[in-house]
């Protein structure tokens, strides 16, 4: 199951049943430091960037697309 699925069962159980954070991820064998986890980083950009490369037709599949962001000095997943 997905962390982010998780998360919400967490909530859910949470909410539902007035468990604390502890128990919550205690059941959902979670710990709890991965429940509470916010993300900083932003692939908004990157995920703009790739949107357009795939419309232009120029690459075939992720491999074609991560060749061209390379060749542009992005490097992702290396």
């Amino acid at each position: 199951m997905p962390l982010v699925d998780q998360r919400a069962d967490g909530n859910w159980l949470r909410i539902e049943y007035a468990a604390s954070e502890r128990r919550a991820c205690g059941l959902l064998t979670m710990a709890v430091s991965s429940y509470r986890y916010q993300t900083t980083r932003s692939d908004e950009p990157l995920r703009t960037r790739l949107v357009e490369l795939a419309r232009k037709g120029r690459a075939s599949g992720i491999g074609g697309l991560q060749v061209l962001l390379r060749r542009e000095g992005e490097h992702v997943n290396s």
